[in-house]
């Protein structure tokens, strides 16, 4: 644990992912850290800040610092934080329940049901052998009504 200035806060930053899809992004292409979980709260910071609140900030404020058994944190001024990112909304299906791996069952949601296909069909050979191509349409193709629109 550390002890920080009165009025500021420690958040744990959220990078943007080192892979989307079977994409891997540069790290040249991926923004400044503006979002991150509240770890630790000054004393006089005020009470609308609470740890574990997902929070967005200017990509360059706070100071980036790395501690041993605490890993990255940035430090920064409560003010520099713009805003808080609720919990999404999940939408239950009434009468579906998942089993975890220990027997206990969970209730299902909208979100949680659609990451399970997703999942599954990124194991499917169908997935494997899919060619991605880039289509730029010219104008011949909408004058040929290949392209409706």
């Amino acid at each position: 644990m550390i002890r920080i200035g009165r009025e500021k806060v420690a958040v744990i930053p959220m990078h943007d992912p080192d892979m989307i899809g079977s994409i891997i992004v540069p790290d040249i292409a991926k923004e400044r850290v503006d979002q991150g979980i509240i770890k630790y709260v000054g004393a006089d910071v005020p009470n609308d800040f609470k740890i574990g609140m997902h929070v967005l900030f200017s990509g360059y404020s706070g100071t980036l610092i790395n501690i041993e058994d605490e890993g990255s944190l940035i430090v920064m001024h409560h003010d520099f934080i713009t805003a808080e990112l609720p919990e999404p909304p999940t939408t239950r299906i009434p009468g579906l329940f998942f089993k975890s791996q220990y027997e206990d069952y969970f209730p299902a949601t909208y979100e949680t049901a659609l990451a399970l296909i997703a999942d599954a069909f990124r194991h499917t050979d169908r997935f494997r052998n899919m060619e991605v191509k880039s289509f730029a349409p010219t104008n011949e193709d909408y004058k040929s009504g290949r392209m409706k629109g």
